[in-house]
């Protein structure tokens, strides 16, 4: 499924929240970890003045043997057999993990959704979203605590999955059959749907009703074919929530409800005029969730046209 995981970290406890789902998915996969911290270019061009450095190293040497230490002290807190690696390099952080990223496809991003570093924070908005929209990878992001919790031990319970009704947010479902099958996981398909207002229903509240009741028998139908395919390719545990209400507070409340939950979905994702895109509701779950999201670029998904 993944061959690899990448795991950025800026040296902040924000960032290391990302930390503990990167060491249970190491083991629980049995894939390694590469640790990777970018030195920005701007502090070497503004600080690396020899005015400004009283010491025989540069300001390059110093920041790396800096954060060599660093990543040394990160590696320690990954137990045996998880293989991990680190790589170092002067760039712009967006930059430097989509160029890793893109040279391995199999490989799954995991980073915090914002890290603060100085006057430097991975906010939904900057870094994170930067990989969010460039990265063809998948993408786990974890909501960041303020106090850190990079020895925390996690556990996951259950995969939510929102669709609706289109191939192209249907594309999240081969990962999320991988992930439950490999970690024995509960999957919940979701369909959020929106009954048209009543001032649209012929002017009668019994036609709007009548619409909302079909829409509704409709979602569960497809959730049913959809869970009955999932059935089929070996996930023992599948639930299925066909929910009346707008598809970002459907996710993020179904979410809030599931202790130990992660949502998996596509950046993006249409039906009809309702359309599940970047900027929509993947970011939107993205920023106001407090369980982890595994984001998956429709466009790299197996079977994508």
């Amino acid at each position: 499924m993944y061959e690899k995981i990448l795991l950025p970290l800026d040296g902040s406890p924000l960032s290391e929240s990302a930390l503990p789902y990167a060491r249970f998915l190491a083991m629980a996969l049995q894939v390694p970890v590469e640790l990777l911290h970018a030195i920005d270019p701007d502090i070497i061009a503004i600080h690396g003045n020899p005015r400004y450095v009283s010491s025989e190293q540069s300001l390059e040497e110093i920041l790396k043997d800096k954060n060599l230490q660093y990543l040394t002290t990160v590696e320690s807190l990954f137990s045996e057999p998880a293989r991990v690696s680190y790589s170092m390099e002067i760039s712009k952080p967006e930059e430097l993990i989509l160029a890793k990223a893109r040279t391995e496809p199999g490989t799954l991003i995991v980073m915090a959704t914002h890290g603060r570093s100085g006057i430097k924070r991975w906010l939904l908005g900057s870094i994170a979203e930067k990989v969010l929209h460039g990265a063809t990878n998948p993408l786990l992001l974890i909501r960041a605590t303020r106090a850190g919790r990079k020895r925390e031990a996690v556990s996951l319970q259950t995969l939510i999955v929102p669709l609706d009704g289109s191939p192209l947010a249907e594309m999240a479902i081969p990962n999320a059959v991988e992930l439950a099958r490999t970690l024995d996981l509960e999957l919940t398909l979701v369909r959020a749907f929106t009954p048209p207002p009543l001032s649209l229903a012929v002017g009668r509240a019994e036609n709007g009703q009548a619409v909302g009741e079909l829409m509704g028998q409709a979602a569960q139908a497809y959730l049913d074919e959809s869970a009955a395919q999932v059935r089929a390719q070996g996930v023992k545990q599948v639930a299925r929530a066909a929910v009346e209400g707008p598809a970002a507070e459907t996710i993020l409340r179904l979410a809030r409800e599931k202790p130990h939950s992660l949502v998996v979905m596509c950046t993006h994702g249409q039906s009809g005029v309702r359309g599940w895109l970047l900027g929509s509701v993947t970011a939107r779950v993205a920023r106001h969730t407090t369980v982890p999201v595994l984001v998956v670029r429709a466009g790299s998904a197996p079977g994508a046209p």
